[in-house]
């Protein structure tokens, strides 16, 4: 073992990877033996067929010695090639988003006054890190219509009711700075209290949207969107275990969709809830791509299968805008927003 023990060494994690209870059907005491065998089995191998006539060969002939730094500046090529980042996600021409496709179309927001492109809607965009990414095409969306103005984006990782315990304070702040007269959200960081103390978060998020709609603060309407379906985690190397942590995901995050539809009911006419998952999980599928017109795939999650690639937010921003159309009287969006250059920020 000590003579071999560099090539276990290089050996022991693809090992690990590679064979896992759903490719072997093993587990447990069993899964260890077999893993300890083709460990050893691939590591004498390498000793007896590479490491060992390396050792032994004459370098004292200049064509072996040229080997040297051929395979040295090789080693680097691959090395160079698989830890440089490939080409950032970028949007393309989208798919015409899909009409709601479940419920009767979104209520009025009888409280918000209808924009025009001389008095666009002063529209402020908060949530988590999702959101953070999303903001960017929902903002180019919105904006390319010349009804909205996104004149604060406060999304950040992390956020919270349960995490950002100063929200009054900086709703308050923002909400003076800004001037807005309609706020769009989602966030993800309170599912696990939706899913334990459903009674106890409603609660929480009614105050948050009272909070928000203070009469006489300027704020005439909320949107709250549906939280973009969420993949598997590639954190988790077993099959087993991700699908597992997978379906308590989404059973936390359906939760919490299920309570902020429930909480806009309580402000009639002043705020509504929007789905996504016509767009995030048509079919109750997740897609990491999405197929443009031209039949190119465009990435739309990040390798996270969480957070958006451009195209993602893009097409994130053409929902918004289509479901809130009717409801703002919006003018139709200016072609080629997407392409702008917010794809690169």
């Amino acid at each position: 073992v000590g003579r071999i023990s560099y090539s276990l060494y290089l050996w022991h994690w693809p090992v690990i990877v590679v064979l896992t209870p759903a490719t072997t059907g093993q587990r447990g005491a069993s899964l260890v033996l077999v893993r300890l065998a083709a460990m050893l089995a691939g590591a004498t191998a390498s000793y007896e067929l590479v490491e060992r006539p390396l050792r032994r060969a004459d370098w004292s002939r200049w064509r072996r010695r040229a080997l040297v730094p051929a395979a040295a500046f090789g080693t680097l090529a691959v090395v160079i090639g698989a830890t440089v980042p490939p080409v950032a996600a970028s949007t393309a021409r989208l798919t015409v988003a899909p009409a709601k496709a479940m419920g009767d179309p979104l209520p009025a927001l009888t409280g918000v006054r209808v924009p025009t492109a001389a008095q666009p809607l002063r529209t402020w965009i908060f949530g988590d890190s999702v959101m953070a990414d999303s903001a960017p095409g929902i903002t180019a969306a919105l904006q390319a219509t010349g009804d909205v103005q996104v004149v604060a984006d406060s999304a950040f990782g992390g956020w919270g009711l349960s995490t950002a315990h100063t929200w009054p304070a900086d709703n308050a702040r923002i909400i003076a700075q800004y001037h807005p007269e309609l706020a769009i959200a989602t966030w993800s960081w309170d599912d696990q209290w939706a899913q334990t103390d459903p009674a106890a978060y409603e609660a929480q998020l009614v105050a948050e949207l009272n909070d928000i709609l203070s009469p006489g603060n300027g704020v005439a309407g909320v949107v709250l969107l549906e939280f973009p379906q969420t993949g598997p985690s590639p954190y988790y190397i077993d099959p087993a275990v991700q699908a597992s942590k997978w379906g308590q995901q989404n059973a936390s995050q359906l939760a919490w969709n299920d309570l902020a539809r429930q909480a806009v009911a309580s402000f009639p006419g002043r705020a509504v809830y929007l789905d996504t998952q016509q767009l995030f999980a048509p079919g109750g599928r997740f897609y990491s791509w999405y197929r443009t017109p031209n039949g190119a795939w465009v990435r739309a999650r990040k390798l996270d299968n969480t957070h958006l690639c451009p195209y993602g937010a893009a097409e994130f921003g053409a929902l918004v805008v289509q479901q809130l159309t009717p409801v703002l009287h919006l003018a139709p969006a200016a072609p080629g927003w997407q392409l702008g250059p917010w794809v690169r920020s």
